[in-house]
């Protein structure tokens, strides 16, 4: 087994704990009253598109973070 194995292992055995554990709470939350709503991921790119540019011309964000970002997905 490689060094970056078990390192990539742990990470994956607490992402898949993180799922379960938001599928079941997500689950007790909706049993409870609480509503989820579906967000078109593509429209809200599109909408807040003009919120980064903004951020990023003020000093808010470093320029290129949002690109850096949608690189490492």
């Amino acid at each position: 087994m490689s060094s970056w194995e078990r390192p990539k292992d742990a990470g994956d055995y607490f992402s898949k704990m993180g799922i379960d554990s938001y599928d079941k709470d997500k689950k007790e939350m909706e049993s409870k009253g609480a509503k989820f709503i579906a967000v078109d991921q593509k429209l809200f790119q599109e909408k807040i598109r003009p919120l980064i540019t903004e951020m990023e011309d003020q000093g808010k964000w470093s320029k290129g973070l949002y690109q850096k970002i949608q690189e490492i997905k």
